[in-house]
C-alpha cells in the first residue's frame, strides 16, 4: 500500500463547511452559491423563475409553488391531480396581468396506459 501524500490528508479531514461555500467566476463576476431552499419543502423543481413579485416561482412535481425570501415562506399555489410540471412562464406584464402559463405532462405513461 502506498502512503497518502500529506497534502491530501487535510482535504480529507477538512470541515464540511468548505463544500457549502461555492464560488464560481463568470467573466468578471464572482458568483456565490448558497442553499436557499431545502428538500423538506421542495421535492422535484423543474422550472424555476424569479418573478416580478419578488418571489421564486417553480414547478415542483404536480404543484406550482412560490417562495417568498422576505418571509421565508413557500406557498403551494396549485396542485394538479396527476403529472409533473415541466415549464412555467408569467405574463410579460405580471403581476398587473396575473396570468401564469404552465406545461404539465399527462403522466399516462407512468401507469403503462
Amino acid at each position: 500500500m502506498q502512503p497518502v501524500p500529506y497534502l491530501v490528508l487535510p482535504l480529507l479531514i477538512a470541515p464540511s463547511s468548505l463544500a457549502a461555500q461555492l464560488h464560481y467566476q463568470l467573466d468578471s463576476s464572482i458568483l456565490a452559491i448558497e442553499v436557499v431552499l431545502d428538500t423538506n419543502e421542495v421535492d422535484l423543481p423543474w422550472e424555476i423563475i424569479w418573478a416580478p413579485d419578488d418571489r421564486l416561482w417553480m414547478t415542483d412535481g404536480p404543484r406550482i409553488k412560490a417562495w417568498d425570501p422576505t418571509l421565508d415562506r413557500i406557498d403551494t399555489l396549485i396542485t394538479m391531480p396527476r403529472g409533473n410540471g415541466l415549464g412555467l412562464a408569467l405574463h410579460p406584464d405580471f403581476p398587473v396581468v396575473p396570468q401564469v402559463f404552465a406545461v404539465f405532462d399527462t403522466s399516462v405513461y407512468y401507469g403503462g396506459g
